[in-house]
């Protein structure tokens, strides 16, 4: 009797790659906004998806999921190019804005190094 132990262990892995993969897709439709969608109606992308498993999730990737995602080729940032969305809006308009983002906090970084480096004895004050 041949053993199967290789055989079932292979098939473990592809059932949890195309369960990942499956999982990716549908939550990729959910997610994705109503008016991106290509090709089909969002609901109807949702039940593709859900019912042809990895064979959905495939016609989800190829023909309904939108190509102008910010991730994709071509749309990332450049020296001169901020990260955008489909519409040009630039993503980082609304986020919070750390201490270095400030167009003076180089001055303010060399000013308080001086005062650090300054000697005692030298104080105007």
């Amino acid at each position: 009797m041949p053993r199967l132990e290789p055989v079932l262990a292979i098939d473990g892995l592809l059932s949890i790659l195309f369960l990942g993969f499956w999982l990716f897709c549908l939550f990729d439709v959910i997610t994705t906004d109503q008016a991106s969608v290509r090709n089909l109606p969002k609901i109807l992308w949702v039940l593709v998806v859900a019912v042809l498993f990895a064979l959905g999730g495939l016609l989800w990737i190829l023909l309904g999921r939108p190509s102008d995602r910010g991730w994709m080729r071509g749309t990332g940032p450049g020296p001169h190019r901020p990260w955008t969305q489909a519409g040009g809006a630039d993503r980082t308009a609304g986020r919070p804005l750390g201490p270095e983002d400030s167009p003076e906090y180089e001055e303010r970084m060399r000013r308080a190094q001086e005062r650090l480096l300054r000697r005692p004895d030298d104080d105007p004050s």
